[in-house]
C-alpha cells in the first residue's frame, strides 16, 4: 500500500504538506511564547503593554493543524486495520493539496514558478493515476451466487435467531450481515483472538479426527458449521488446498483423509455424518448441526 501511494506521489506530497504545516505552527508558537510580552502577533499593543485591539486569529493555521492531526489518526488506524485505509487515503489527499498553498510554499519563488512546479507535479502524478483509472474502468462483473442465496434463505427460515454459526470468514460475514445470526469468526484479521477462533473452526478442513473438530465446535458454543466444497477440494495450485496447508501445521495427521472429505463422502452416500447431523446441503455449501 505504501508503495502504491508513493507511485502516485500522494504520500510524498502529503508528507511535504504535513511538514510545512507543522513547521509554520511550531514557528508561530515559539515566536508567540518568546516575544508575546513585546509584541502581539496579528494584534497591537499600547505603551502600557495592554492590547488595544483583540487578536483577530490567536492561533493561525489551526484549521490546517487539525487536518494534520486527523490525517495522522487515520493513517495509524489504516496501519492497524488495513481495510480502513479508505479513511486514511482521503486525509492524505487533503494534506497533499497543501503543496499548492502560497502561504506554506512561497519560498519556492514567484507565483509563476510555483504554478509551473504544480503543473509538472500533476503531470507526474497523472502517469500512474491514469493507469490506475484504466485498471478500475476495465474491471467489470456481476454478482450472482444462487447457492449462497439458497443457503441464506434456509438460515432465515429454518433456524432460530439465537443459533450460532461457524464457517469460512467470507461466508460468516455474509451470514452476519444478511441474517443477523450470531457467528464465532469473521474477517477481522488484525484481532489475535479472532484469528485463533478461526483456526479452531478451520480444523474441519484438516486431517484431524472429525470427533475432535466436533468437540472443538461444541466447546465454542457453535450450533451449525458451514463447510464449502471448494475449500475442501479446490486448490489454486499444487499443495495449496486447505488440507495441504494444514499438513504444515499438523504433521502428526499427515497422510490421513481430511475431515471435510470424509463428511462430504458420507453426505453423498446418504449415510450418517456422526458426530454431526446433516441440516442443509446444495452443490457448494453443506450445513452440519453439532
Amino acid at each position: 500500500t505504501f508503495y502504491k501511494l508513493s507511485k502516485t506521489l500522494l504520500l510524498p506530497c502529503a508528507f511535504l504538506g504535513i511538514v510545512a504545516v507543522l513547521f509554520k505552527v511550531i514557528k508561530f508558537e515559539i515566536h508567540y511564547w518568546l516575544w508575546r510580552d513585546d509584541e502581539k502577533p496579528n494584534g497591537t499593543a499600547d505603551e502600557n503593554g495592554e492590547d488595544d485591539m483583540p487578536l483577530s486569529n490567536p492561533k493561525p493555521c489551526a484549521e490546517h493543524f487539525y487536518h494534520v492531526l486527523q490525517a495522522s489518526a487515520f493513517v495509524i488506524i489504516a496501519i492497524l486495520i488495513m481495510r480502513l485505509k479508505l479513511f486514511g487515503t482521503p486525509a492524505l489527499c487533503i494534506m497533499a493539496s497543501m503543496v499548492a498553498s502560497r502561504e506554506y510554499f512561497s519560498f519556492v519563488g514567484s507565483k509563476n514558478r510555483h504554478q509551473a512546479i504544480l503543473v509538472i507535479l500533476l503531470a507526474m502524478m497523472s502517469v500512474q493515476g491514469i493507469d490506475n483509472l484504466n485498471t478500475q474502468f476495465n474491471t467489470s462483473g456481476e454478482y450472482n451466487n444462487p447457492h449462497l442465496e439458497e443457503l441464506i434463505s434456509w438460515i432465515d427460515t429454518k433456524t432460530s435467531k439465537s443459533h450460532v454459526f461457524a464457517g469460512s470468514m467470507p461466508a460468516m460475514a455474509t451470514v452476519k450481515l444478511t441474517t443477523k445470526r450470531p457467528i464465532v469468526n469473521h474477517p477481522h484479521y488484525e484481532d489475535a483472538g479472532l484469528r485463533e477462533r478461526t483456526k479452531k473452526v478451520y480444523q474441519i478442513y484438516s486431517r484431524k479426527p472429525c470427533e475432535k473438530s466436533w468437540q472443538t465446535l461444541r466447546d465454542m458454543g457453535v450450533n451449525y458449521i458451514i463447510i464449502e466444497r471448494n475449500w475442501c477440494f479446490g486448490r489454486s495450485r499444487e499443495k495449496c488446498s486447505m488440507p495441504d496447508i494444514w499438513d504444515v501445521e499438523d504433521n502428526k495427521n499427515r497422510g490421513r483423509p481430511s475431515c471435510c472429505s470424509l463428511l462430504f463422502r458420507k453426505v453423498e452416500e446418504g449415510s450418517h455424518v456422526k458426530p454431526f447431523q446433516l441440516a442443509f446441503r446444495n452443490n457448494d455449501y453443506t450445513v452440519l448441526r453439532t
